[in-house]
């Protein structure tokens, strides 16, 4: 242990208080009860709606530490406001010790208090695990040298944060956007979809050649329906069933029909598991009227009126489901798909009408089953729908993974955050945090040459072969996103990202020769032998972008490997994640290629792409190595 530093035990050291519940509390502040009392309410949200006189009270200052002692928040802690301490408080004081750096020793400690409290009824602190914690107390310098450092790195984790949960928002936007287009008719057919799902160089020009569905001089924009395209009405295309009164009193746990009801309904998911209820036989007149069949939508018609917390759809996925009251079930004919009415019921202009009939009193609203039925919808032919519920099912499938890649990384934000205090409070933060001089080659041309030279063979390993721009593309993210000190400066070139003093290198016979198959390594032996620091790590950074495009044909993977690039590049010289402003440098970004009908990089990757590519870089983390914020 350094010297002067020491370690106590919480009992031995903390002077604590318990709340009382005062004999005199009024709702208004009186001559006589002109005291706050602060309660849950008032400690937590800063909301004084209660006062006393203080007699036989606990008081307490600003700033002082409070621990919620009985409740579902027991071991939550704060800084208190000036009044008398609520009967589930405790002020504790932590003698000639740094105020932040007591405040954080005690958050460090809260889910391990929370998740072991006692008590049966209402959980409360367990007073032998708050006690027994040790606590390690340094000199006041280096208390304040560890504040600042919790501080410095939360700053950092709670902008990652606020990026992740933009990203999140983001990806909300585009799925509704994804079914807004959908059902203008402006998603193009594309087979290679990806993490960003955008189309490859060989779809963008396949466009308006028959490939795919052309809605030619259609005007979406205008609030017109593409080319062949017409409104029908629910009724036109469907039958449609309310859903019927069973008695609750004769639900059972288990048997053959389960019966849905309204919590089971989610839109886009039954929750079977939902307060289950079933029964074991059924008259055949009620069955016949509340037997749901397979691809059925069914739809919520009661909640709160004017929140739009109901009109919940999904679609039926197996038998022996009943269909309860407040449902309505929709069985489509033939000529019209279940899962095209079914993305079309989650978009605004469906929303719209249907809530347009939302009758009720102030509390309850409800949607009868004439507005059901008589319900607008688009209509087209049933090779369109199919088409465009593939669209739509291909870039909501990779939402929905990249959601939960930004849920992964929230949790992970979390875990980080009680990693850093847990590494505090064990004298290790400091330490751990002093970062190395930043190294400096003795030959700055042989260093980059040799990381080219590991690019290009650890690509190699995973049959990925690269040119000179290519090589570019993959060393501009070496270099921004995973910290390779390459010399290069990168500009905004036709094909991505490029540096020109590449070219000397990758020209340089005595390191490199150009084949058929791209670039490879003339005199491997040299350029490995010599020790470089960054190997390892150059390696594992290919190893990581290799694995985002390697399952891509050599046409696709070309195109998103530049969209990649191109993006964190308008994000490091826009010096921002909003999309207009990257979508602004990409127009800018001249494209001057004979052989290219491209004149910018907006025109190249279309909105959706970029989006994508966004969220993507976001949910990475990336865009905080892109941007000083």
């Amino acid at each position: 242990m350094p010297k002067g530093w020491k370690w106590v035990k919480l009992r031995e050291y903390v002077v604590s208080s318990k709340g009382k519940k005062p004999k005199r509390i009024s709702k208004e502040k009186t001559k006589e009860c002109p005291i706050p009392y602060v309660n849950i309410k008032a400690f937590e949200k800063g909301v004084i709606d209660e006062y006393t006189d203080g007699v036989g009270c606990v008081l307490c200052n600003d700033g002082d530490f409070l621990m919620v002692w009985d409740g579902s928040r027991s071991g939550y802690v704060g800084k208190g406001i000036k009044g008398a301490l609520g009967s589930t408080l405790v002020k504790l004081d932590f003698p000639d010790i740094e105020n932040n750096y007591a405040y954080y020793f005690l958050q460090s400690k809260f889910l391990d208090i929370n998740t072991r409290a006692k008590g049966v009824g209402i959980p409360h602190v367990d007073p032998n695990i708050l006690w027994n914690y040790k606590l390690l107390i340094p000199p006041k310098s280096s208390q304040l040298a560890i504040v600042s450092k919790i501080e410095e790195l939360f700053s950092e984790l709670d902008k990652g944060i606020e990026q992740i949960k933009t990203a999140q928002q983001q990806l909300k936007t585009y799925r509704q956007s994804v079914l807004k287009w959908a059902f203008e008719g402006k998603l193009a057919r594309s087979l290679n979809h990806d993490s960003f799902d955008f189309h490859d160089e060989n779809d963008l020009n396949k466009k308006n050649h028959g490939n795919q569905i052309n809605h030619k001089n259609h005007s979406a924009d205008k609030g017109e329906l593409p080319e062949g395209w017409k409104q029908i009405q629910i009724k036109d295309v469907a039958e449609t069933y309310g859903g019927y009164a069973f008695k609750s009193g004769e639900f059972k746990k288990q048997g053959k029909f389960q019966v849905i009801r309204m919590g089971n309904v989610r839109p886009g998911i039954l929750r079977y598991d939902e307060s289950p209820v079933f029964l074991d036989s059924v008259d055949e007149n009620v069955l016949s009227r509340s037997l749901l069949k397979v691809d059925d939508i069914i739809i919520t018609q009661t909640g709160t009126r004017k929140k739009r917390d109901y009109g919940f759809t999904v679609l039926i996925p197996k038998d022996n489901l009943l269909l309860n009251q407040r449902i309505a079930a929709i069985r489509f004919k033939k000529n019209y798909l279940p899962k095209f009415f079914l993305y079309f019921s989650w978009t605004d202009l469906f929303k719209d009408q249907f809530f347009a009939n939302e009758t009720g009193n102030v509390g309850q609203g409800n949607v009868g089953m004439k507005a059901v039925t008589e319900t607008v919808i688009p209509f087209c032919s049933i090779e369109e729908q199919n088409i465009i519920v593939q669209e739509i099912e291909s870039r909501l499938s990779v939402a929905d993974k990249m959601e939960e890649s930004i849920n992964q990384s929230l949790q992970q934000a979390e875990a980080l955050r009680q990693s850093i205090l847990k590494k505090a409070f064990e004298g290790r933060l400091i330490a751990e945090t002093m970062q190395p001089a930043a190294y400096k080659p003795k030959n700055e041309y042989f260093f980059d040459c040799q990381i080219l030279a590991y690019i290009l063979r650890a690509s190699k390993k995973r049959n990925i072969r690269h040119g000179e721009m290519t090589l570019a593309k993959y060393a501009y993210l070496a270099v921004k996103i995973f910290g390779i000190p390459l010399s290069y400066v990168f500009q905004q070139w036709h094909l991505g990202p490029y540096p020109p003093e590449i070219k000397k290198a990758v020209n340089n016979k005595q390191f490199f020769q150009h084949t058929k198959y791209g670039l490879d390594l003339a005199n491997e032996e040299k350029l490995i032998k010599y020790n470089n620091p960054y190997q390892q790590k150059t390696e594992e950074a290919v190893n990581e972008i290799v694995a985002i495009f390697d399952k891509y044909d050599s046409k696709a993977r070309l195109h998103k490997t530049e969209l990649l690039a191109t993006v964190c590049k308008a994000i490091e010289d826009s010096e921002s994640t909003d999309f207009t402003s990257i979508r602004e440098v990409m127009k800018k970004w001249k494209i001057d290629l004979k052989n290219s009908p491209f004149k910018n990089k907006a025109e190249k990757f279309d909105e959706i792409e970029t989006r994508q590519c966004l969220s993507f870089i976001i949910s990475k983390g990336w865009d905080l190595k892109l941007v000083n914020y």
